[in-house]
């Protein structure tokens, strides 16, 4: 019965998230080469590409033109590399083959409320304090034709680290390493050092590398996922591995739904390692973890997420999981240590509520709703 409860309450905040988006019309336009894909593959790349074009447009209206420029090298990576999170719909309006290129034209509705959020929240460090970070991120699996990015993988971690406001060198730069020759033989042969000489030499300090190997045979995938993640943390400049671990996916299911969960334990686990390292990022908004236990009534959740947003010196509350045993968790972005957050929500009170603390767990806050 409380499983419907919680469809009934996800579809009524949706429905009122739905009616308060602010939608604009862009389009955009992309050219892609047939030469090294099939139509299809290439047409799935050139709606990415226009997307990100319209994206791209929709920009102009959400930011003025210095907050833009300044914020340029940010924006590529983590607005434009992913377009279709600010995109409701698109319709293609051209498409044709010209001289081996596919041209491709579409229609995209674009959410401007979420697209100014994102950029307000991306910060700018004055000139002085601007440097290359000095921690690499690579999800990658072995393919035919040797180790490739795991963006399945990749693009769900990144997230949380963007949003604890740790800073990964960009996945262009992972990117670019993993396609290194060397790097190629190094991870092939175990050769470590070699690829710890090769990101010093860019400036990483520390490598996380995280490799998928999915084993569930094929007449299986819709319901198996036999995957894990070998983790390894490289202290580039000593040449040696800092930390190691493997995560093992749930079995039940298909890999495909598991990735977001997955990033979310890993991630868990690698800050964990970065702090033992030393390498968490000290300034700045970082995530804190709200857990509500043992709840008995949804309704309650909108008037959390409102009280939790109001609060000095937070960016964003955003509803992060329903947990077993009836709990809820708040992700919220504070401008703040975990312990100023919860002497703050201590002095709070809701109209028919109260937080009542029950436990903490480094940036994991946990209350009871006590009615007033």
């Amino acid at each position: 019965m409380w499983r419907s409860g919680w469809l009934l309450i996800l579809l009524a905040v949706l429905a009122v998230a739905v009616r308060a988006e602010e939608l604009g019309l862009f389009t955009g336009e992309a050219d892609v080469s047939l030469s090294a894909l099939n139509l299809e593959a290439a047409k799935a790349k050139a709606v990415t590409v226009a997307l990100a074009a319209a994206v791209e447009q929709a920009l102009a209206q959400v930011a003025p033109p210095e907050e833009l420029a300044l914020k340029k090298e940010a924006i590529k990576e983590r607005v434009l590399r992913k377009p279709q999170r600010y995109v409701t719909s698109y319709q293609v309006l051209d498409q044709q083959v010209r001289a081996a290129t596919l041209h491709l034209s579409l229609e995209a509705r674009i959410q401007l409320d979420s697209l100014r959020e994102t950029v307000r929240a991306i910060g700018v460090a004055p000139p002085a304090a601007r440097r290359q970070t000095e921690i690499l991120l690579l999800t990658y699996r072995e393919r035919p034709g040797g180790f490739a990015v795991a963006p399945e993988m990749d693009e769900p971690l990144r997230e949380r680290f963007d949003l604890a406001n740790q800073p990964l060198a960009t996945a262009a730069e992972a990117e670019e390493l993993l396609g290194n020759q060397s790097s190629q033989t190094a991870l092939r042969e175990n050769r470590l050092e070699d690829l710890a000489r090769v990101a010093t030499v860019k400036n990483i300090r520390l490598l996380i590398l995280l490799q998928l190997n999915d084993e569930t045979p094929a007449e299986t995938r819709d319901e198996r996922c036999d995957q894990t993640a070998k983790i390894r943390v490289v202290d580039a400049p000593a040449e040696k591995i800092a930390a190691a671990f493997q995560y093992r996916f749930p079995a039940e299911g298909a890999c495909d739904g598991r990735y977001d969960g997955a990033a979310k334990e890993l991630f868990g686990a690698m800050m964990e390692t970065l702090s033992k390292q030393g390498k968490l990022a000290e300034t700045g908004p970082g995530v804190i973890y709200v857990e509500l236990l043992k709840v008995a009534d949804f309704d309650k959740l909108q008037e959390v997420q409102a009280l939790l947003r109001n609060r000095a010196y937070v960016q964003k509350a955003e509803l992060d999981s329903f947990e077993p045993g009836r709990r809820v968790r708040f992700a919220v972005v504070y401008a703040g240590s975990v312990e100023q957050f919860a002497a703050d929500l201590a002095t709070v009170k809701a109209t028919s509520f109260v937080l009542k603390p029950s436990g903490q767990k480094g940036n994991l806050l946990q209350y009871q709703l006590e009615p007033r």
